[in-house]
């Protein structure tokens, strides 16, 4: 029954197949309109009524326009659905297949990181957060880790984000090792090592933009996967 009652509502959602249920309904009400008038209006006996009414279904139609109209309405059914489908195609489907990250699809490094979770450093953990998956933690310390995150950069955090959370984004290729000139050094060119966002990081912040760009654009059709 409610597979039924599925291709009943598929089919009132074509627009072709809806339009020629209309006109079937609009036929069957003309003819029944026509009866009706011809047996009380021009008052007609009903054998009357019913060959006036029905009279121009004995015309001949040759085969070929009968062969050439039910092939234009298939022309026009497969040609709208074409045209809906292109429509109504959602980006955000191409975007696993299309768009990598080192070695991952941009998918697969993203469900990796988002089912990933660590501990929060203290000021974080104080307001009741205690855990965060590395997607979280990426975005909240993204902006720091653009500038360079040196071994001695101040507080909790900085040690966080240098010597937990640094290497563990490592090991997937969205942070990377650079060295630069020492701000403030006495010595001339005196360099240091800073972790930072790797290219392949700025790519990973690009794939969670246009993921949720298009989650808010297609909210059904994300919704329908989640009950999938």
């Amino acid at each position: 029954m409610k597979e039924e009652l599925i291709s009943i509502n598929q089919l009132k959602n074509d627009p072709v197949a809806s339009g020629l249920i209309v006109a079937f309904i609009t036929f069957i009400a003309g003819q029944i309109g026509t009866f009706i008038y011809n047996l009380i209006a021009k008052d007609f006996s009903f054998n009357t009524a019913y060959k006036s009414s029905t009279e121009y279904l004995s015309y001949r139609i040759e085969l070929k326009w009968i062969l050439i109209t039910l092939l234009a309405i298939l022309i026009i059914y497969f040609l709208q659905k074409f045209i809906r489908q292109k429509l109504s195609k959602n980006p955000y489907k191409e975007i696993d297949s299309k768009f990598k990250i080192g070695d991952y699809k941009a998918g697969e490094l993203f469900n990796i990181l988002l089912t990933t979770d660590m501990d929060t450093p203290s000021s974080i953990a104080m307001h009741g957060i205690r855990e965060m998956n590395l997607i979280q933690l990426f975005i909240l310390f993204q902006p720091k880790f653009n500038m360079g995150i040196e071994w001695e950069h101040p507080g909790e955090e900085g040690h966080f984000m240098y010597y937990i959370l640094g290497p563990k984004l490592m090991s997937y290729g969205i942070l990377e090792k650079k060295t630069r000139k020492v701000r403030y050094s006495s010595k001339e060119n005196e360099e240091e090592e800073i972790i930072q966002t790797s290219e392949n990081g700025y790519k990973l912040t690009s794939f969670i933009e246009k993921t949720r760009l298009y989650t808010q654009v297609y909210p059904n059709e994300e919704k329908s996967k989640s009950k999938e």
